[in-house]
């Protein structure tokens, strides 16, 4: 618990945070936990899990996980995400967390908020002006310009809420990302000389190490030993674009010993056709997500994975999946603009191939080119564990969230970075992109 008076504990505002299994809320979960084994005092005020389902979940109001006190909100989720329905799921969470300062007891020495949602940041700076204490914020998604770039929001209101939003980074004491591109985007509406660092999502190498032996998920599904299975584990979204890999397995449909297995939770596949269409292709399956201790399991039970990203999308987010793939040491192919953090990451690493959005049939090739080279899948998995272990090392990646708020702490709110300049170039040297 934290100690009241005194500070020294974090405070971390989101939304998303276990038992959620993909995204954000693993590497909140990570965050927190970490920094708790530290000894850090850790408080986590979130919501009822929702995603990817986007359905409220049941769970503890509060409880202690691995030595973080979690409390929960509820949370008005949408039926369908749309843009307003968006709006009116953060603003009503927002309101209860806002709400909930009026009862909270324990002073902490930092508040770290996570982006999105991006009006985090109005109830991160109430609570920290309240207390007088640092406010951080943490931009794993840049939100307005996802919904923007998808056509979800008209233009006047994307304008506004950019200006919100730099008036709330700029109340911020430090803002973190996780990519060159995403901090470049934010550099301008968080001010001069506030400068963004990088900390990239750290990968748990030890948890994405399989069991011995035949891999049973591929032995539950019934795929003989030589077939090809690609692979796509994560959340359905509009932003993800996975009409672009349905197609491509059609045009591969003749290939016999290939196989399409898709892990997937989220709305995305009620639309559209997807669903029909995923059902048309042969030796084609949809499974449920895996908790986290079958990750390794599933991660290795594919031998291409993919990540598909729609067209202008790919600098707004990176992909949570693409740590633990080259934790897994296995190739993917994504589909993203070649100029893009993750077209530039993949090929980097050595890990992949990359393709261009929207495009089925070069993706179909990638595909058919891996699925007849085992040698060069090996060499491109064994190249993204190498590139994870050394760049992507959760245990690297927490050490310097702890050296970060401990800058924090000792600045007191308001207190400037002294060491901005410096601090950024190392911080982009140790970031993948």
């Amino acid at each position: 618990m934290m100690v009241g008076g005194t500070g020294g504990g974090i405070l971390l505002l989101s939304y998303n945070y276990a038992p959620e299994a993909v995204g954000i809320a693993v590497y909140n979960r990570q965050m927190a936990e970490s920094l708790a084994a530290r000894g850090w005092p850790v408080e986590v005020l979130t919501a009822h899990p929702w995603y990817p389902a986007w359905q409220m979940q049941v769970a503890p109001t509060q409880e202690d996980l691995a030595g973080v006190r979690v409390h929960r909100l509820p949370l008005r989720v949408p039926v369908r995400p749309t843009a307003v329905g968006r709006i009116l799921m953060d603003v009503t969470w927002l309101a209860r967390a806002a709400i909930r300062l009026g009862t909270w007891r324990r002073r902490p020495g930092v508040v770290q908020v996570v982006a999105p949602p991006v009006f985090g940041l109005v109830v991160g700076a109430v609570y920290a002006a309240w207390w007088r204490v640092p406010v951080a914020c943490h931009v794993q998604d840049l939100q307005v310009d996802v919904a923007s770039q998808l056509g979800f929001l008209p233009r006047w209101l994307v304008v506004l809420l950019h200006a919100v939003e730099a008036v709330l980074l700029r109340r911020m004491d430090q803002v973190t990302t996780i990519t060159p591109a995403m901090a470049a985007r934010l550099a301008p509406r968080c001010g001069q000389g506030r400068p963004v660092r990088l900390l990239p999502n750290g990968t748990d190498l030890a948890a994405l190490v399989p069991p011995p032996g035949p891999n049973s998920l591929r032995r539950a599904w019934g795929i003989p030993d030589g077939d090809v299975v690609v692979l796509y584990a994560g959340s359905a979204g509009a932003k993800q674009g996975l009409h672009v890999l349905t197609e491509a397995m059609a045009l591969l449909k003749d290939e016999g010993r290939l196989h399409l297995v898709m892990a997937v939770g989220g709305t995305a596949l009620d639309r559209d056709g997807l669903l029909q269409r995923i059902a048309d292709l042969p030796r084609a399956r949809i499974i449920d997500l895996v908790p986290p201790a079958d990750l390794g399991s599933l991660l290795a039970a594919g031998d291409i994975h993919v990540i598909t990203q729609r067209a202008g999308a790919a600098d707004l987010v990176l992909p949570s999946k693409l740590g633990n793939i080259m934790g897994a040491g296995r190739p993917v192919v994504v589909t993203a603009d070649a100029a893009s953090d993750l077209a530039r990451i993949v090929v980097k690493s050595g890990g992949g191939l990359v393709t261009p959005p929207n495009d089925a049939t070069v993706l179909a090739e990638a595909l058919r080119r891996l699925a007849g080279a085992p040698s060069l899948r090996f060499d491109l998995g064994a190249a993204a564990r190498v590139f994870a272990a050394r760049h992507l090392d959760a245990r690297r990646v927490q050490g310097r969230w702890h050296d970060l708020w401990r800058s924090l702490i000792r600045r007191g709110r308001g207190g400037r970075d002294q060491g901005c300049a410096e601090a950024t170039s190392k911080d982009r040297r140790g970031c993948p992109g």
